[in-house]
């Protein structure tokens, strides 16, 4: 160990011939390592999670490079690169299973469809709707009231294609044409419309005011915010400052 004094500082330094690899440093402290499946920026790093600092110390280190101690909300942890793999097509090996599997799920809604199409048919020569999915061993669904937020019933889910077939219909008992979704295929059928009273809307108007007015705030803050940033001048003085203390802290005083 050796120091020395600068400007009524102390610094250390400590040298050691002793090196260890990554993976036996973390089998001395009982460490677990993880090799998460290879990643894009800014891409979600397994095990890790969105983190923006562990994936640009990724990005801009070279193999077998280690990192420092990063922590998230869940853990501490310390990277080591293993590998980088260039731009450029991914090999079809990497994403055969991924495609085949895509192309399982086209064909089953190209068949999902194909049902749909048959269901629509009857329930135009006038096959109660139940009677008709019945036929054809397709799962009959009735909601409650829905708005355009509500989550549907699985296998819809949150699908906008279905959302927007939906609210497209406007008279009571009518039903839409078979709508391709991201799940298969759907009829949708209208049984009732509840139209939003001034109740609601007196409940809704505070919060929707106070929510507009916030909006605009933050608006009109991050405006000034850029023009302040955007117009400032940084001036660096650590140069003229650490010179001017090694002047006071060499001279001599009687």
């Amino acid at each position: 160990m050796n120091f020395q004094k600068r400007s009524g500082s102390v610094t250390y330094g400590i040298t050691s011939d002793e090196k260890i690899g990554f993976s036996e440093a973390a089998d001395e402290k009982s460490l677990e390592i993880k090799e998460p499946s290879a990643f894009r920026k800014p891409d979600v790093i397994q095990f890790i999670g969105g983190d923006y600092f562990a994936s640009e110390w990724a990005f801009t280190s070279d193999i077998s490079d280690i990192s420092g101690i990063y922590e998230n909300a869940s853990n501490l942890f310390v990277m080591s690169l293993t590998g980088v793999k260039a731009a450029g097509p991914i090999p079809l090996a990497d994403i055969r299973g991924s495609i085949e599997n895509l192309v399982r799920n086209e064909k089953l809604k190209d068949m999902a469809m194909d049902t749909a199409r048959l269901i629509y048919q009857e329930l135009a020569d006038g096959t109660d709707f139940r009677t008709a999915c019945k036929n054809h061993g397709v799962k009959f669904i009735t909601t409650g009231q829905v708005s355009r937020k509500i989550t549907l019933p699985p296998p819809i889910g949150q699908d906008p294609k279905a959302s927007g077939a939906m609210f497209s219909i406007s008279e009571i008992d009518e039903f839409t044409e078979p709508v391709r979704i991201d799940r298969g295929a759907a009829i949708f059928q209208l049984l009732d419309i509840e139209s939003p009273g001034l109740d609601e809307f007196e409940a809704a108007k505070d919060s929707v005011a106070a929510a507009l007015l916030q909006s605009k705030q933050a608006a009109l803050w991050n405006n000034w915010y850029r023009i302040v940033t955007s117009n400032a001048v940084s001036v660096n003085y650590l140069e003229r400052q650490i010179a001017d203390q090694r002047a006071i802290d060499d001279s001599t005083f009687f």
